[in-house]
């Protein structure tokens, strides 16, 4: 698995290069951001890592009735990124994302 990271995001000047590489990716995981919209809204996979009280659009169980493509994951506790972190790592290991 190759894993590609925010330092070559200079070479994406616009949205619609940004698609076309987020289209060749195998999946995404992302923090609620532009990417993580975009990346739902074009149909990859997509592991969003979200604080507990996250925005409407990301439904409130593990699914997201927006993004088909997206697993939501939330924290339990306010400020807790490490749990987070853990079942999204988790997720990846089993390449889970997909549905």
């Amino acid at each position: 698995m190759s894993v590609h990271d925010h330092r070559n995001a200079h070479f994406l000047p616009d949205f619609m290069e940004t698609a076309a590489c987020i289209a060749n990716l195998d999946a995404v995981v992302s923090v609620d951001t532009s990417v993580a919209n975009l990346t739902g809204a074009l149909g990859v996979p997509l592991v969003a890592m979200l604080p507990m009280w996250s925005e409407w659009r990301w439904g409130f169980g593990d699914r997201s009735p927006w993004y088909a493509s997206a697993v939501p994951v939330r924290q339990t506790e306010p400020g807790d990124w490490g749990s987070v972190v853990g079942k999204v790592a988790a997720i990846v290991a089993r390449r889970d994302w997909r549905r």
